[in-house]
């Protein structure tokens, strides 16, 4: 799941969670870095986040968000990587 689309699911009167909410949250500093975070993959200001944002984006979404979901990789159920040719 899309950073983007978790923050949206989060409502609080309605409107989704605040960008500042979300980066207290995983822990930047501001809530520009946050939004770039939950911008799509083509936009400019999309932004990946570093090794140690991703795992505490991954632990404030209760992992509804993962590591895997900041690359634009195929979604492919069950496929086994070891038997690749």
């Amino acid at each position: 799941m899309r950073l983007e689309d978790w923050r949206q699911t989060k409502k609080r009167g309605g409107k989704p969670m605040s960008y500042s909410v979300l980066a207290n949250g995983i822990g930047v500093s501001h809530a520009t870095v946050a939004r770039r975070y939950c911008l799509p993959f083509q936009h400019k200001d999309f932004s990946r986040p570093a090794e140690e944002i991703m795992l505490n984006i991954q632990e404030f979404t209760m992992g509804m968000v993962k590591p895997n979901d900041f690359y634009n990789l195929p979604e492919e159920e069950n496929e086994d990587v070891t038997n690749v040719a």
